[in-house]
């Protein structure tokens, strides 16, 4: 029978800064404010690389794709950096290109189940251990990291 370990836990409450001051300024200035928090909250200690990685997020990036859009809107222009970040899994691929961890990712949104969703993902990755991350931007920013491995 399959048996699940924990790893390490993180969390970031309403209010609280996200620290990203381990990653290079050049990359820190480029990430959003969802993918500064997603960023803090997967470099959790022990965290081996190769690690799967499961991103989930309700809005994901909903805020920076409106201000993408407005602009649009307003003078027709839209920048191909903001664009790209947009994209949901944008946060989860700069992680691993930063971290150069090659192991599967995903990024998960499902509505008022995507934290259910993203558990459920973990447990069906056939190979860990896996980082769960749940990010979310919206009001003051928060959420958690669970690394997790799996004996068999």
């Amino acid at each position: 029978m399959r048996k699940t370990r924990v790893l390490a836990v993180k969390s970031l409450e309403p209010g609280e800064d996200a620290d990203v001051s381990f990653v290079p300024p050049a990359l820190r200035r480029r990430l959003s404010p969802l993918q500064k928090i997603f960023f803090h909250l997967a470099n959790i200690e022990g965290s081996p690389t190769p690690a799967n990685v499961v991103f989930a997020s309700r809005d994901g990036e909903d805020a920076l794709t409106r201000k993408t859009v407005a602009r649009f809107i307003e003078d027709g222009s839209a920048s191909p950096q903001c664009f790209s970040a947009s994209v949901y899994n944008a946060a989860p691929g700069l992680w691993s290109v930063f971290t150069g961890n090659h192991a599967p990712y995903t990024a998960i949104a499902a509505g008022k189940d995507t934290v259910s969703a993203a558990f459920s993902e973990a447990l069906g990755m056939e190979a860990g251990p896996v980082l769960v991350v749940y990010a979310e931007e919206t009001g003051s920013g928060h959420g958690f990291s669970v690394l997790f491995d799996f004996d068999d």
